[in-house]
């Protein structure tokens, strides 16, 4: 029996893996109607230089946080969190990036993503997803050279552009697809792509969630390598070759797969696996997947993780953070640290 087989034979059975013990929860949050907490928003991202944004989805805002509170926040409505408010119309922030070469950001939305001067805290619509036919606008994301890649999230494909918003390539066929292995850039296909991140390899690492699998897009070799899954939702692999493992499934729910992903300074791929209630990591240089936190994880003071529906992640020197959807406290939040990462710290 090949190796396939004896993972298909594993995704029928009870899933009792191994759980790493290099990893532990550290808080459980229900943020309620706040916005901060401990410095933290529960949707926020880390930028590569450290610096943490706040992205409210349903307030239509974002904004820069430093010593606990907020220095700035940018939206149409002032949300009182700030000593200083600039306004541009936002919808739906989804994701920020900073760039490596100039001194902006990028702001996703439901429709544009905007580049905001640093130096002049002027934004101006770079990116019209209507012009440049994206169907939902993901994640906006600065790679190494200040170029710019977007995950359609319902259109099956990976947008390219240069800094200054021209388009330089798509990547997927507009139609749902997949491959194992590596293909180059106009062989891939992908399903509906909720996540993407850059890798500290200058690699770009995407969640194509409704494929249950993981896929790595290098952009000097022009290809796209399946890291993680086959293809099909499951709970199985851990402790061996991603490639053969299986990520969560729940067929009645509209987006259905794995929600959220990330990447630490090791380029070890964090993954939100939603379904499974679990979060899982593929390591660097093995490929190999392990689970290191489920719904069964605990405080050191006995509360529990309790995941219900990962539904975001960021990671930042040592600490993950992991908002949850959840059907009576929607506005959790779970902090998990790697014991081993000795300059991370929590108060």
């Amino acid at each position: 029996m090949n190796k396939m087989n004896n993972n298909e034979d594993r995704c029928e059975e009870s899933h009792t893996f191994p759980v790493s013990d290099s990893w532990h929860v550290i808080d459980v949050i229900d943020y309620g109607s706040q916005k901060i907490i401990n410095g933290l928003p529960q949707f926020g991202f880390h930028d590569h230089t450290g610096a943490c944004y706040i992205a409210e989805y349903h307030r239509n805002f974002i904004g820069l946080l430093e010593n606990g509170g907020a220095a700035w926040t940018a939206g149409e409505v002032e949300p009182g969190l700030a000593p200083v408010h600039f306004s541009v119309s936002l919808t739906q922030p989804k994701y920020i990036s900073r760039a490596f070469q100039h001194n902006t950001l990028l702001v996703s939305e439901d429709r544009y993503i905007y580049q905001m001067d640093l130096s002049t805290n002027c934004f101006i619509a770079l990116i019209d997803k209507e012009k440049a036919g994206i169907v939902d606008i993901g994640n906006g994301i600065y790679d190494h050279n200040d170029d710019i890649w977007v995950n359609d999230v319902r259109g099956f494909q990976i947008f390219h552009f240069s800094y200054d918003g021209t388009l330089i390539e798509t990547i997927g066929k507009k139609e749902a697809g997949f491959q194992k292995g590596t293909v180059p850039f106009h062989e891939a296909g992908f399903h509906w792509i909720y996540d993407m991140r850059l890798g500290h390899d200058g690699n770009l690492y995407v969640l194509d969630s409704r494929n249950y699998a993981v896929r790595k897009i290098d952009p000097k070799a022009e290809t796209v390598t399946t890291i993680c899954g086959d293809g099909v939702g499951g709970y199985c692999g851990d402790g061996g070759d991603a490639r053969y493992a299986r990520l969560g499934t729940n067929p009645v729910e509209v987006f259905d797969g794995p929600w959220s992903l990330s990447v630490d300074e090791d380029n070890n791929i964090i993954i939100g696996d939603t379904y499974n209630r679990a979060v899982r990591v593929i390591q660097s240089g093995t490929n190999i997947i392990t689970t290191i936190a489920d719904d069964s994880a605990k405080t050191a003071d006995g509360r529990t993780a309790g995941f219900e529906k990962i539904c975001g992640m960021d990671y930042w020197n040592g600490m993950l953070y992991i908002p949850d959807w959840r059907e009576e406290t929607p506005n959790t939040f779970i902090i998990l640290q790697n014991k081993s990462k000795a300059f991370s710290d929590y108060n």
